[in-house]
């Protein structure tokens, strides 16, 4: 018969034995397992590190690292400056509503209407005349979102007002349309008469424009361009082209026709065609940082029409 104390020994031994092997597999072995894995990961990164080109050496990491959070700082320093100076035309505006957000979801049809029928009057002084065949846009338009109305005829009457205050004509007669027939309407005789007598201003509103990033599908931005022909010197072309972007303007060059039409060789006279656009920036500006790279083009979001 086994003593007591024997029995004891072993069954203690028994247990304790389970518990190494419980330790083992419950403790040590996934702690090996992460080890293993740790080293791979940081093997692989060494080797990441040597293939990139970066040092391996700490204080040379380091001292990189110093090198490029500065010029980070410098990065966010000028897209600030280029923030503000896309949103310097519409800042008025945006001010009274106080967000972007608020200005897009705030602005009504009767909005754009009354701006509209402002704009007409005003720029009909400055002997630009706005026919809704040719601009592409009129009194009675319609879009999936208002703001979107507002912010194209803006740029229509920043960019005509800008040419006339450096003298380029703007009226083409050979848009005038083509006389009705007899039986026309009185309507549509008067106005026919009345575009012979003013000619419409050669500007076209163009398809609306959205950008996104692969982050985020949602438009970060929304570009409203616009096409225009003048007339005029070399010297006041000159002058038109320096002021699309100034304290309160910024209406970027997108493209540029330039035929010379004066005959003698003295005469400097051109007639141009320029593309320009108003951007509007649907994100705050720390928004905007935290979408990332990855900027693409989207559809057309609006075409304008009459």
């Amino acid at each position: 018969m086994i003593p007591q104390t024997h029995i004891r020994t072993i069954v203690a031994g028994a247990i304790a034995s389970v518990l190494v092997m419980a330790v083992y597999l419950l403790v040590v072995f996934p702690m090996q397992k992460s080890v293993k894995v740790t080293a791979a990961n940081q093997k692989q990164q060494s080797e990441n590190l040597r293939r990139s080109g970066f040092p391996l050496d700490p204080q040379k990491l380091r001292q990189l690292d110093a090198v490029l959070a500065k010029d980070k700082k410098k990065i966010y320093k000028k897209f600030s400056a280029v923030y503000q100076q896309v949103q310097r035309p519409l800042a008025r505006e945006i001010d009274r509503y106080d967000t972007v957000e608020n200005f897009c979801n705030s602005i009504q049809r009767f909005d754009y209407q009354e701006y509209y029928v402002q704009t007409t009057d005003e720029l009909a002084k400055h002997d630009v005349h706005l026919y809704g065949r040719v601009l592409k846009l009129s009194e009675n338009s319609g879009a999936e979102k208002d703001y979107h109305l507002l912010c194209h005829i803006w740029t229509v009457r920043s960019l005509a007002l800008l040419a006339r205050k450096h003298d380029l004509k703007l009226a083409d007669e050979a848009l005038v349309a083509p006389p009705p027939p007899e039986d026309a309407s009185v309507e549509d005789q008067q106005a026919w008469q009345r575009e012979q007598q003013l000619p419409p201003a050669n500007i076209e509103a163009l398809e609306v424009r959205s950008y996104a990033t692969k982050a985020d599908a949602d438009a970060y931005v929304e570009e409203f361009p616009v096409r225009m022909t003048m007339m005029g010197t070399v010297t006041d072309l000159t002058r038109f082209l320096h002021d699309l972007s100034g304290p309160t303007t910024f209406l970027p060059l997108q493209q540029i026709e330039i035929e010379k039409i004066g005959r003698r060789a003295q005469d400097d006279t051109v007639k141009v065609t320029v593309v320009c656009s108003l951007f509007l920036l649907l994100r705050s500006q720390d928004k905007l940082v935290e979408l990332g790279d990855g900027v693409l083009i989207t559809k057309p979001r609006w075409r304008p029409g009459t």
